[in-house]
């Protein structure tokens, strides 16, 4: 019966240095993570495998872009002016790599291919 009380206390001893530990680890990891926290929305044409294309396409360089959307199916980008007015948008289908871009001033389509 010693042995088992002896055995349980110093199990529970560990258990608790152990998350004191842990805790320690994880408050250090907060604070030294500086870098701040990207929003999907915040992403740039950069990351995209699309850039080159849209790039050549428009001339996005006083344009704002806006991604609208980007699941496993397609990504949807805006590309605004400074007052907040749509210009562009541009629609890539990643099974098919499959891009469109729209001129959405006229509803023109500029571009409807696959990139590879």
């Amino acid at each position: 019966m010693k042995k088992i009380s002896i055995f349980v206390l110093s199990f529970a001893t560990l258990l608790l240095f152990s998350g004191c530990q842990q805790s320690e680890t994880i408050e250090d990891t907060v604070t030294t993570n500086s870098e701040p926290a990207i929003s999907p929305k915040q992403n740039v044409l950069a990351d995209f495998e699309e850039e080159a294309t849209i790039k050549e396409t428009i001339d996005i360089s006083t344009l704002q872009m806006e991604l609208e959307t980007d699941n496993a199916n397609k990504r949807v980008l805006f590309f605004s002016t400074d007052k907040g007015q749509k210009r562009y948008k541009s629609i890539f289908i990643k099974r098919t790599e499959r891009l469109k871009i729209i001129d959405l001033s006229d509803d023109n389509m500029l571009y409807n291919q696959e990139i590879h």
